[in-house]
């Protein structure tokens, strides 16, 4: 039997990462949930996680630099996939560095489809 997936959600938002939470654990996912990046740099350098869902707009460090660090910090073997849940799709417009990127998702997605997208590229 597989071990669980984990994921870490990363959003200012307490009612994003509720819902998230609330769905990916009925797909029997552990889900662990940050409202910072700073708390969620530490999370990422001490457990083994399988996706990252990072916001974009949030207080302190923004999801560009957010990710940008996580990149700096792990090596690419121990690096999670990673999905950017943003209701500011078009700013990464203009980012060019999110090559590590794996999946953008807009926050207007219906909920079940975001649950699709997320299980989808974490049975690949």
């Amino acid at each position: 039997m597989s071990k669980k997936k984990t994921v870490l959600i990363v959003d200012d938002d307490q009612d994003i990462r509720d819902v998230l939470s609330i769905f990916l654990k009925d797909k029997d996912y552990y889900v662990i949930s940050a409202e910072s990046p700073s708390i969620s740099l530490r999370l990422l350098q001490e457990l083994k996680i399988d996706l990252l869902i990072s916001d974009l707009a949030m207080p302190g460090m923004n999801g560009f630099d957010f990710i940008k660090l996580v990149c700096l910090t792990l090596e690419e073997k121990d690096r999670p996939k990673i999905i950017i849940y943003t209701g500011y799709k078009d700013m990464l417009a203009s980012e060019p560095t999110f090559q590590n990127v794996d999946k953008v998702i807009d926050k207007s997605t219906n909920i079940r489809e975001v649950i699709q997208e997320i299980t989808a590229l974490l049975e690949t």
